[in-house]
Formats: C-alpha cells, sequence, structure tokens
C-alpha cells in the first residue's frame, strides 16, 4: 500500500463515524458558513444540513 492510501486509511480511522463541521462558500464577497453532519459511508463522506442548528 502507497503512502497516500495509508493517509487515507488513517483519516477515516481517526474521523470515526461522523462529526459536525462548518461549511463556508463564498460568492461576491459575501461569505456565508452552515453547520453540517459529516457521516462515513463505506469510505465515502457524506453532507447533510444540520437543522437543528436554525435559530
Amino acid at each position: 500500500m502507497n503512502e497516500f492510501y495509508q493517509k487515507v486509511d488513517e483519516f477515516f480511522s481517526d474521523f470515526g463515524k461522523g462529526r459536525k463541521m462548518v461549511l463556508s462558500t463564498s460568492e461576491n464577497d459575501k461569505v456565508s458558513s452552515r453547520m453540517m453532519s459529516v457521516v462515513q459511508i463505506g469510505g465515502e463522506l457524506q453532507m447533510y444540513r444540520n437543522w437543528t442548528s436554525l435559530g
């Protein structure tokens, strides 16, 4: 196994089943950020909007 795949395996092991992260995007010098739930399913990361963070 090459170094890249070793690092990927380490990342997914450390990541666990999921966590909450902030996703930020920008357009026309305006930044928008939102909390996202990020889960690992079959070695892929899937992002979902964290609706509970809406005030």
